[in-house]
């Protein structure tokens, strides 16, 4: 199993939990579980539960940082998504065809 695998797991699944959990942020291989979550669509997740009061003590402040500019990245290219989407379903729309989109953005 990947290193990061039980860290992205605790964080998920204290996720709405919202006593903060300790976190030894120098036991952790940062790349890795910041490459894995991105791989598998938690880098959303992964910034905002590191930047909990109670957790982002124990963070290096650069690579919250980093964390950040990547979830700002993702949230640019969703609106870009989502305008292309809403064209999409429009021209469909004004075919007269039922559509649904089910993937989400990304099509």
């Amino acid at each position: 199993m990947n290193a990061s695998y039980p860290l992205l797991v605790k964080l998920l699944r204290n996720y709405h939990d919202n006593s903060a959990f300790s976190l030894n942020a120098e036991a952790h291989d940062w790349p890795v579980i910041t490459r894995d979550a991105a791989r598998h669509g938690l880098m959303q997740f992964l910034y905002d539960l590191l930047s909990r009061p109670g957790v982002r003590k124990g963070i290096p402040p650069q690579l919250l940082e980093e964390i950040k500019r990547e979830c700002f990245r993702l949230a640019a290219t969703n609106l870009i998504l989502l305008g292309e989407l809403r064209a999409i379903l429009r021209t469909f729309e004004e075919s007269h065809l039922r559509c649904a989109p089910l993937r989400g953005l990304a099509l």
